[in-house]
């Protein structure tokens, strides 16, 4: 087998192109399941991002940019302490 001029082998380029739709429809399916948002009832213009900061702020200040699990079950749990629920898109 030889190699194109990428540096790939020739016969190669098929396998690429088999796996290309099912990948993208792999991809497609995760975002799709894994979509939702933050909604309040009655929440007025700017107060979400002011929540969503102030919720930041709270939860990931020391981290030093580390996300674990555990703080993002208490992000979440400070949003929903605030009123907002996740909802599904």
């Amino acid at each position: 087998m030889s190699l194109g001029q990428s540096g790939v082998a020739d016969g190669c380029y098929p396998c690429r192109a088999f796996w290309r739709k099912p990948l993208f429809l792999l991809c497609l399916g995760l975002v799709a399941c894994s979509s939702w948002h933050w909604e309040k009832r009655g929440a007025q213009e700017g107060e979400y991002a002011r929540d969503e900061t102030f919720c930041k702020q709270l939860v990931y200040t020391g981290t030093d940019g580390f996300v674990t699990n555990a703080s993002v079950r208490r992000m979440h749990d400070c949003m929903q302490a605030k009123g907002w629920q996740k909802v599904t898109n």
